[in-house]
């Protein structure tokens, strides 16, 4: 079985190598499409790295990715919000619909959020949608975040418990499940 795992990159990676982990333990095949704003592009750069490594792939399988930049920064005004749904109506009628689409709702605004199930419902596509919740302290996150950020740009290879650490939050996470 293939599915399409579609989320949203906000203050942290985990989100998105969390789910694609959930996806791997379900599926044998993973389209990984990333949504970002400006505000997180260097966010980008590390989890693009980051996908490649192969104490990754060993976790989370070969997993094609696609990153979709959203042309805002943030969603502060109705010219924002409606940019962000044209994006999220372009990315997902583009999708196979015979793949299972699960939407990843942990990362982002909740009015991303809204807006991404509300276009797929309108489309009618049938899936999952997922919340990852991490059971680290936020504070924890953002000091491994820091470390791992470091490493990545100076080309320093991670290790294996600081890839569990941040990017699978130490195994401390769960994963809401919902039919859309």
């Amino acid at each position: 079985m293939e599915c399409t795992l579609i989320s949203l990159l906000g203050e942290s990676e985990g989100v998105i190598t969390e789910a694609l982990e959930y996806c791997k333990k379900k599926f044998e095949k993973i389209e990984n499409i990333v949504l970002y704003t400006r505000d997180v592009r260097e966010k980008v750069k590390i989890l693009r790295k980051v996908l490649k490594m192969k104490e990754l792939k060993q976790r989370i399988g070969d997993v094609t990715s696609k990153f979709v930049r959203i042309p805002v920064s943030d969603i502060t005004s109705q010219k924002e919000l409606m940019t962000f749904r044209k994006t999220v109506e372009k990315v997902i009628k583009g999708i196979d619909r015979n793949k299972t689409v699960i939407l990843n709702i942990s990362g982002g605004r909740k009015i991303m959020v809204i807006v991404m199930l509300d276009v797929v419902r309108k489309i009618g596509l049938k899936g999952l949608w997922i919340n990852i919740i991490s059971r680290m302290k936020r504070e924890e996150i953002a000091e491994l975040g820091d470390i791992v950020k470091e490493k990545i740009e100076n080309n320093i290879k991670l290790e294996k418990e600081e890839i569990d650490n941040y990017f699978f939050s130490k195994g401390n996470y769960i994963v809401l499940e919902f039919s859309l």
